[in-house]
């Protein structure tokens, strides 16, 4: 890589696990505010879906409860998000 990129240092391109996760919260934080912006803008305009969703996981025997949010966006792009799922 040395060759192709110039000198680099290894601990830029390697990271350990708590960088790792710290990445991944504050991602996660990062799109929770944008779906939370975008669906409370949606909720404003009354052009959001709700739909409740329950399955069941065969292997284990317990039944779920979902709830999904679906929109289409003014570009018409179908977006689908699942809200929560907790055992039922």
């Amino acid at each position: 890589m040395g060759a192709n990129y110039g000198a680099f240092d290894v601990n830029e391109l390697l990271r350990g696990e708590k960088t790792i996760s710290r990445h991944v919260t504050s991602f996660a934080d990062i799109c929770r505010e944008q779906i939370k912006e975008l669906l409370s803008n949606l909720l404003k305009e009354h052009s959001v879906t709700i739909c409740p969703d329950y399955w069941t996981d065969s292997y284990k025997k317990i039944s779920y409860l979902g709830v999904s949010v679906i929109i289409v966006d003014d570009e018409y792009h179908y977006k689908l998000f699942d809200i929560c799922c907790k055992p039922f």
